[in-house]
């Protein structure tokens, strides 16, 4: 019996008979999906061939999901146009049809789809990323984190925010004295639809933080080195850079991971669909929620399913009820003090 072959020997065979150009499109393409999915290229072949080979659908399914996070990350956190992500795809695709393998992919899956192939971060990794800002630039960072999973927006709509969107919203006490903010209706970058941002606790104490360290001025909330808008690259950057710390390098882990949290967690919460879309500018239907809610008083009801830091949540309340406790017995105080006086 002769020696097996390997799969990259394949691929280059049936490679050769394509144009120059092809082939070299071809190679960077599937050379840049292995980076992503951290997987050699005979890796991918096993891991592949090992999930058709299990008989179990959902095995079979890890190479496909990885294939769908690598296409929407190309739409969502490179801005790359669909007939671009398709050429990545038809790339995939030669590899696997030159090694003999099915390889299919639901249209759900497909970028402009209404999936979102971007795992979410976990709130364990979104506190680990509120650790790993380091020095410089931690307080925009944090913000920026805090944000990120309070609005669901895409990147490139947080990197376009303005100081005034903060200075202009309307904040919120909820019954127990935590501070919710609505900004104004602002329209989003891709799509051009309008967002109804709202942030909880957590995301008003960091970019309250964040300006008392920046100052109030016009122009864009966060900023790059030197001034000037931060942008969806610098953005995304920020996020993968401090992604990669986390345990695994963070694979799977960008910007577009606190949009896909922000829908998790508010879906498991309750929140009507269409409120969670008119939250993060999606296109959605008009919803009147059965309890006579508005959707600022749902996304309080919701928000502690947003929450990451329960220890912080739990002290601020409590600072809040002893300040409310302390105004009270000054107040006692200066009332016992006048009626002495009048005695």
């Amino acid at each position: 019996m002769g020696e097996v072959k390997s799969a990259e020997v394949y691929f280059e065979k049936r490679l050769k008979n394509r144009r120059p150009g092809t082939q070299k499109i071809y190679r960077t393409y599937l050379g840049e999906f292995l980076v992503f999915a951290g997987l050699s290229i005979e890796g991918l072949y096993d891991t592949h061939w090992r999930g058709l080979s299990s008989g179990d659908p959902r095995e079979g399914s890890e190479v496909t999901q990885l294939v769908a996070d690598w296409l929407h990350y190309l739409e969502e956190e490179k801005g790359f146009a669909d007939g671009t992500i398709w050429n990545y795809l038809k790339a995939i695709r030669f590899f696997f049809k030159a090694n003999k393998l099915p390889f299919e992919l639901d249209l759900e899956d497909l970028p402009s789809k209404t999936y979102s192939g971007q795992r979410a971060i976990s709130k364990e990794q979104v506190r680990l990323l509120h650790d790993y800002v380091g020095e410089e630039f931690r307080e925009r960072n944090r913000a920026m984190i805090m944000m990120g999973k309070d609005l669901g927006f895409r990147i490139s709509d947080i990197c376009k925010l303005q100081h005034s969107h903060c200075e202009t919203a309307t904040r919120i006490l909820d019954d127990e004295g935590m501070t919710f903010l609505r900004m104004v209706p602002i329209k989003t970058i891709k799509k051009g639809y309008f967002a109804d941002p709202h942030i909880g606790p957590e995301a008003v104490k960091a970019m309250d933080a964040f300006i008392e360290v920046r100052g109030t001025h016009a122009g864009p909330l966060f900023e790059k080195r030197g001034g000037g808008e931060l942008g969806r690259k610098g953005g995304s950057a920020i996020f993968l850079r401090l992604a990669s710390k986390l345990p695994g390098g963070g694979f799977g882990v960008s910007a577009h991971s606190f949009r896909k949290y922000h829908n998790t967690q508010l879906e498991g919460a309750g929140m009507n669909t269409n409120w969670i879309k008119s939250l993060q500018g999606k296109s959605h239907y008009e919803y009147s929620d059965p309890q006579g809610l508005t959707i600022t008083e749902k996304y309080i009801e919701c928000y502690p399913h947003l929450r990451v830091f329960d220890d912080v949540y739990r002290i601020d309340k409590l600072e809040y009820k002893y300040e409310g406790v302390l105004k009270t017995l000054q107040t006692l105080q200066r009332e016992i003090i006048a009626a002495n006086r009048l005695r």
